[in-house]
């Protein structure tokens, strides 16, 4: 029997654990149903897209991603300050505290990292963002591409 190889355009199941070099988990899908996906329309990230590309339906894989091919370098401009006054009235921020900026075509989540009487400042950069990970996965179900190469 055949085994369905993934290629761009298919239409594929992953599962996945996201893992820091210690060890440390940051994320994983194997406690809930696996990803669905089209490989190549951006939605992994970069190292794992590339990744995918030539593994098998069952078969699974590690590997090690610098953060150029994962989240991304950490950038300054990520990090601002915000004066207090153009939060909401009651407004009680939490250094931690998870925030959804509405952007003109996105939202951007951000996370409080310092707090003073007039600003608070903020940092936009994925939580993994610097940081080289590494990802084991699995590919659950491959649906093939229409088209005809």
């Amino acid at each position: 029997m055949n085994r369905a190889i993934v290629k761009n355009g298919d239409l594929i199941q992953i599962d996945y654990t996201v893992r820091l070099e210690d060890g440390t988990v940051m994320g994983s899908t194997l406690d809930n149903e696996p990803v669905e996906t089209v490989v190549g329309n951006g939605d992994l990230i970069p190292g794992l897209e590339k990744a995918v590309v030539g593994i098998a339906r069952g078969d699974s894989k590690s590997v090690k991603l610098v953060c150029d091919e994962a989240y991304g370098p950490r950038l300054d401009e990520m990090v601002q300050e915000v004066d207090r006054c153009k939060f909401p009235e009651g407004f009680k921020p939490v250094v931690g505290q998870k925030l959804e900026l509405a952007g003109d075509d996105d939202s951007l989540f951000a996370t409080i990292i310092e707090i003073s009487e007039e600003k608070i400042k903020i940092d936009a950069n994925h939580l993994l963002a610097g940081k080289d990970i590494i990802v084991d996965f699995r590919i659950v179900d491959v649906n093939k591409s229409s088209d005809c190469s």
